[in-house]
């Protein structure tokens, strides 16, 4: 017997007053100031709840039930052998619905006490925010998401009313009264089974969800703040369906185990690894305060900026101010100056200048996105643990995320079941498993539009002419044995061998302007590359990388067609040295890595002849 999606409504009264922290930055003179959503709405933090009731239950030997619903720690986090246990629930913040009254402005004042003479302590006066009288009772409401059976699900909802009421009180300064619970109230409902989209091989779609979303940036600054990416990555898309999908169909309790984790997708058999999931990216630049369906369907997927758009600046004789204008330098093989002067790569340029090239270039711009910054720490026994604190920068996109799932090279029944799927709420997306839902676009021609795309342009393409390739989405395309620092060509080479191979000597690379870094590390070399001898990075190629490519026969323009469908391939120079399973290599074309742009326009000024001057050489500032 199969699962079914269940919300659990929780609603929760509390008498004021009632403080839990939040982590902005206060006003002036407040000491600390209530949690808020990106609403500006105080809230409860569902991971407060979380961390309250796993207290409850471990007093009362519930461990069963606190390992399925909640997770537990990996058993052996320091071998090979690592096995995290994610738990089957789904919690989100509970946000307040009692309107606020007239003491929206009130502050409650406190005092640390010396522990010893029992006196105030000098200088240690606290005010705190409090947008409520006291004794006002305040109600908060939300919702959590598990898929399970009805029997299940009731018994949960019962269970947790119990608890919450159990707690008693919750939040900061609940020793001297505040935060008291009066009322909690728990109820599970089916979700209806919504309808089943028109059958398609590749499913365009708008994803959405009114939680935040945490899929933290590759290579960020600090090991404690995980930033969040604007940009979803179709494999967090892929786990999300493969972790929702196996839940429905009762597998999500065994999946977990490390030496049967084949189970992730046995039941629909071994053709899940050949769905293709795009990255989603942001709607941004068309969003308008009215949102009715049909400003929607004009809203365009964001595009990533290829690297070959430069800025140069220019002092016009009859102007205080200087002028920037935006070049597109791919078709440049080699360094010019441009009206005489040195053009700026995207490396150099200022705020001021993406402003700029935003208002030329709607795609880039920005206002649909929200971001929202908390501060949490790790608890240990009830309190928290010393130097474990982190935090987490999620995201909110007012009008979602354009992608697409590509299920044409799998079984029948594994795409009916990816699309069955995507017709209801799925669950566990990113670090903060949020449940997002899927729009499923029966007209894509009509409704699905690709910043700085032309579809005749692959119509245009023609042997022996140039064409250029952008990546829209990170890459994979050179073994880092290839590159070596003694040798400053061997990237140019590196670059070259991948273009030959892949298209078997139908695309020739005559330059590039293209960004690397390296990722991987602890959790890659101890448990992604276990089989491998010795750790190796990953080599990826920068979203924006743009390579201009000559079409030496007509394979080259039938490769370009179907790469521009489907991603660009992992050769084999790069599955011999890193391995070919996503396992080893999580960077392949079905998980929405290599996405192209070919021949991308955006619309910017082009540049003529008479401006442009060949750089013969470089010499260093002084010699």
């Amino acid at each position: 017997m199969n699962n079914q999606l269940f919300s659990l409504n929780l609603t929760v009264t509390i008498q004021a007053p009632f403080l839990v922290q939040g982590s902005e930055p206060a006003g002036i003179g407040l000491d600390a100031v209530v949690q808020r959503n990106t609403d500006k709405q105080p809230i409860i933090p569902g991971t407060l709840l979380v961390g309250k009731i796993k207290e409850v239950w471990k007093a009362n030997a519930f461990t069963v039930e606190a390992a399925k619903w909640f997770g537990a720690q990996a058993e052996n986090p320091n071998e090979h052998n690592f096995d995290p246990k994610p738990g089957h629930l789904v919690e989100t913040d509970l946000t307040l619905t009692t309107k606020l009254g007239n003491a929206s402005n009130s502050i409650v004042h406190r005092v640390s006490l010396d522990a010893h003479t029992g006196s105030a302590k000098p200088g240690h006066l606290l005010m705190i925010e409090q947008p409520w009288a006291v004794g006002e009772l305040v109600t908060f409401e939300g919702q959590w998401f598990i898929i399970d059976t009805k029997t299940e699900a009731e018994k949960l909802a019962k269970l947790l009313e119990q608890t919450i009421a159990w707690i008693g009180q919750l939040g900061a300064q609940a020793s001297v009264g505040f935060g008291k619970i009066t009322d909690v109230k728990v109820s599970a409902n089916a979700k209806v089974q919504a309808t089943k989209p028109t059958r398609q091989n590749r499913i365009y779609y708008r994803m959405t969800s009114p939680f935040p979303v945490l899929v933290p940036k590759v290579g960020g600054a600090y090991d404690n703040l995980f930033e969040g990416s604007e940009v979803v990555p179709g494999a967090a898309i892929k786990a999300a369906l493969a972790m929702t999908m196996n839940a429905t169909n009762n597998n999500l309790a065994t999946a977990t185990n490390a030496t049967n984790n084949k189970l992730l997708r046995a039941f629909i058999g071994n053709g899940f690894d050949d769905v293709t999931c795009s990255h989603a990216f942001p709607i941004k630049g068309f969003a308008t305060a009215n949102k009715t369906e049909k400003q929607v369907a004009q809203l365009v997927r964001h595009s990533q900026l290829p690297l070959s758009i430069v800025k140069v600046t220019t002092e016009p004789k009859d102007s205080k101010e200087s002028l920037d204008t935006f070049y597109d330098v791919a078709h440049l093989d080699q360094p010019h100056l441009i009206d005489d002067d040195i053009p700026v790569f995207q490396i150099d340029w200022k705020d001021a200048h993406w402003d700029k090239l935003k208002s030329l270039a709607p795609a880039l711009a920005d206002g649909a996105i929200k971001r929202h910054l908390r501060v949490r720490t790790k608890m240990k026994d009830g309190t928290s643990e010393e130097k474990a604190l982190f935090s987490h920068e999620s995201v909110s996109a007012d009008f979602g995320w354009y992608g697409f799932i590509d299920v044409s090279n799998v079984k029948t029944d594994v795409a009916t079941q990816v699309q069955d799927t995507l017709a209801n709420t799925v669950l566990y997306l990113g670090k903060l498993k949020t449940p997002v839902n899927f729009e499923v676009l029966n007209e894509p021609a009509t409704t699905w539009k690709q910043a700085w795309t032309n579809p005749s342009a692959l119509d245009a393409l023609a042997v022996g002419s140039t064409v250029t390739v952008s990546l829209n989405t990170e890459a994979l395309l050179n073994p880092l044995e290839e590159i070596t620092n003694d040798n400053a060509g061997s990237l140019e080479v590196s670059y070259k061998n991948y273009w030959s191979s892949v298209s078997n000597t139908a695309l020739e690379l005559s330059h590039f302007f293209a960004e690397q870094h390296l990722a991987g590390g602890v959790f890659a070399a101890n448990y992604r590359q276990k089989s491998l001898e010795q750790y190796r990075p990953w080599f990826v190629t920068k979203a924006g990388s743009t390579f201009v490519l000559r079409v030496k026969n007509a394979d080259g323009l039938r490769l370009l067609k179907q790469w521009a469908l489907t991603g660009l391939p992992i050769s084999q120079a790069v599955k011999d040295y890193y391995g070919k399973g996503w396992q080893e290599n999580p960077y392949g074309p079905e998980n929405g890595y290599g996405e192209i742009l070919i021949n991308p326009e955006l619309g910017l000024k082009k540049l003529s002849p008479q401006q442009c001057e060949v750089i013969e050489e470089f010499k260093a500032e002084g010699a």
